[in-house]
């Protein structure tokens, strides 16, 4: 592995650091907008929440979460009912 890495001039660097390189060379290209119209600012006043639905097939795990994103104000009533 080592002798292959001295092949390609790779000695020294760590495995991210190639990859990034690789990363740059393939999307160098690319145009960024950092500033796209639809940006929406991160809200600081509420904390984030990571839940995890664990069922069987046809549990509701899909129903619980919507009324908690409904219950939390995430989603509104129209939006529900569009889905109805």
């Amino acid at each position: 592995m080592e002798a292959a890495r001295i092949a390609k001039g790779v000695v020294g660097k760590t495995d991210s650091e190639i990859e990034e390189k690789k990363l740059s060379k393939a999307f160098k290209d690319l145009p960024v907008n950092m500033a796209p119209d639809g940006l929406i600012e991160v809200d600081t006043v509420r904390q984030p929440c990571s839940m995890v639905f664990i069922g069987h097939v046809d549990a509701g795990k899909s129903t619980i979460c919507g009324n908690l994103m409904y219950l939390n104000g995430i989603i509104d009533q129209r939006t529900i009912d569009k889905y109805k």
